[in-house]
């Protein structure tokens, strides 16, 4: 099962992503050009401008990598997830670890971080799932399982279907991996106790 992007949704985080990284450049500008005023600073942006700068920068940055990746899916048609009777194939973010078997799969669920919904996915053997990234997602998804998160985080704000039905086919394709892998098993045990 294919669950495609939505284009007006995709616009839309386009259109937010584009709103923020203006916000942040005309606040970067603003501090900057206050950088080496010597009165009392009026704001406290001001008062901290190492740190404002700092945070500013990672804004854009972050913005900026969230708008690219959404041009590019736009551009590409790329679905966002792809659920078949071998695994999923996911390509929700910019540290998206695309094909994943059912057989690395220990845990699925859905969480919600502010007004992201996320199905989260924990992998059996992380490091050998990331193992064949490249070197900048799996910075990336180390950093977020520091912060306590699963390694594999399927963003659902740009398709059409609810996180819950996606969750419940993702779920129905499993058992049924479930089911034959273990008939498969029990078939040969049995042959080994001949």
């Amino acid at each position: 099962m294919v669950f495609k992007q939505d284009i007006s949704k995709v616009l839309k985080l386009l259109l937010i992503g584009v709103c923020f990284i203006a916000v942040c450049v005309i606040m970067l500008v603003y501090v900057a050009d206050h950088y080496h005023d010597t009165g009392a600073p009026t704001t406290k942006l001001l008062r901290y401008k190492d740190f404002s700068i700092s945070i500013l920068i990672i804004g854009i940055i972050l913005f900026l990598a969230m708008t690219i990746t959404y041009v590019i899916r736009l551009l590409r048609k790329t679905p966002v997830l792809t659920i078949d009777g071998d695994g999923i194939s996911e390509h929700s973010t910019i540290a998206s670890v695309g094909f994943v078997p059912w057989s690395e799969i220990k845990s699925i669920s859905v969480q919600r971080f502010g007004i992201q919904t996320f199905i989260m996915v924990d992998a059996k053997n992380i490091k050998k799932l990331i193992s064949k990234l490249p070197g900048y997602k799996q910075i990336f998804i180390k950093t977020t399982m520091r912060l306590g998160f699963p390694p594999i985080a399927i963003n659902m704000n740009s398709v059409r279907e609810k996180p819950g039905e996606v969750l419940a086919v993702m779920n129905k394709y499993r058992d049924e991996w479930k089911k034959i892998n273990e008939s498969f098993e029990t078939g040969t045990a049995q042959q080994h106790k001949r």
